[in-house]
């Protein structure tokens, strides 16, 4: 080109000097966004983290304009780099937790850049959606559920640098499959992570998810779902976050965890619940001594009736023992539920629930 300045699409003319680093820009990036076979691992687990790190080096070096162009060959430097899974591979290529999250660095620093010089607010938010939707895609296919704090902080950060409302893209009426996607990431994450005992990511993720109405009140389901069903296997410490998240008072000078649930009196609190359980819709009668033991039983005991009676479950011998010369499946059908004592933190299996279990299905 002759000309000594051009325009960019955020309508500002960039000066010669300015094309110049641009096009030197371009020039030691290009190399970086050439996919290597020997970035997949056997498990199709690629790490970029290094040559992110390099490209993140480049942006920082790079004083010039970032327009809308520019923002758009980075992004595409970034997926570009991902190379696809040998045709022998079966399955599917995903980014390891650390090259996420640098990607996530290199795109909200590359959203402040271009908001620095946009116009319109419309190009600008349509920025930051796709570059979200490629962070989402990337942390639904890794198996650390962190990632998908990352990419909620992608998003804080991005609002924040254009001057957006969050809702703008933390919201199913704004962006669609893309939040319902970061929705159910979240959620399965941070159930995962309690279940663990990774109290530190669990915290990291709810901290995240704090900033947004919709995401806290999914976090705060997972939280009543794993106390009410989960809660005599969680860890200690996954224990005390989630009844701290949930504003639940812990009770000081607990008994010793296993002492109360074995104790004779609650054992046989647990059969007679079970019992009255069993006869329940054989009178009207019985019916309500049933739900009128329950309560006692809730709140004098701290026994609790957990489980769907004919709901398909995965068998864990922690909560369920097998019907009678059966042998063990993956899954079963609950034909009895098993009662629970809790008293926060501290939670145990008093009775296990009764599985059949589901005949295996043969491979043809």
């Amino acid at each position: 080109m002759t000309m000594n300045t051009r325009q960019n699409k955020s309508g500002k003319t960039l000066s010669s000097d300015e094309k110049a680093a641009l096009i030197a820009f371009f020039k030691r990036t290009r190399a970086l966004s050439i996919p290597r076979g020997d970035d997949i691992s056997l498990r199709s687990e690629v790490d970029l983290a290094v040559r992110y790190t390099q490209v993140f080096g480049e942006i920082k070096s790079y004083l010039g304009p970032i327009d809308l162009g520019t923002a758009n060959k980075i992004h595409n430097l970034l997926f570009k780099a991902v190379p696809k899974a040998p045709k022998k591979v079966n399955s599917h290529v995903s980014l390891t937790s650390g090259s996420i999250i640098i990607a996530a660095d290199i795109l909200g620093e590359v959203v402040r850049r271009f908001s620095l010089r946009a116009k319109d607010r419309r190009i600008l938010e349509a920025l930051i959606k796709r570059c979200g939707s490629t962070l989402a895609i990337w942390a639904s296919a890794t198996r650390d559920g962190l990632c998908w704090g990352q990419v909620v902080v992608f998003f804080q950060s991005a609002a924040l640098s254009a001057n957006l409302n969050i809702e703008t893209f933390l919201s199913e009426e704004n962006f669609g499959e893309t939040f319902t996607r970061l929705k159910s990431g979240v959620v399965n994450s941070l159930g995962s992570l309690l279940e663990s005992g990774n109290t530190s990511g669990a915290r990291q993720l709810l901290g995240a998810c704090a900033c947004q109405s919709e995401l806290e009140e999914a976090c705060r389901g997972v939280l009543k779902r794993l106390l009410s069903e989960r809660a005599s296997i969680l860890p200690r410490e996954s224990q005390q976050i989630v009844l701290r998240f949930l504003s639940i008072d812990i009770e000081s000078g607990q008994v010793d965890y296993a002492n109360p649930a074995e104790s004779p009196q609650v054992r046989e609190a647990a059969a007679l619940l079970l019992f009255l359980f069993d006869v329940r819709q054989h009178t009207p009668e019985l019916e309500e001594a049933y739900e009128r033991y329950r309560k006692v039983s809730e709140r004098q005991f701290s026994l609790h009736l957990r489980g769907v009676v004919g709901s398909t479950v995965a068998y864990d011998s922690r909560f369920h023992e097998l019907l009678q010369s059966c042998e063990p499946q993956p899954e079963g059908t609950l034909l009895r539920p098993w009662v629970e004592w809790y008293k926060p933190p501290d939670a145990r299996v008093v009775i296990r629930g009764i599985v059949e279990p589901q005949p295996a299905v043969r491979k043809k």
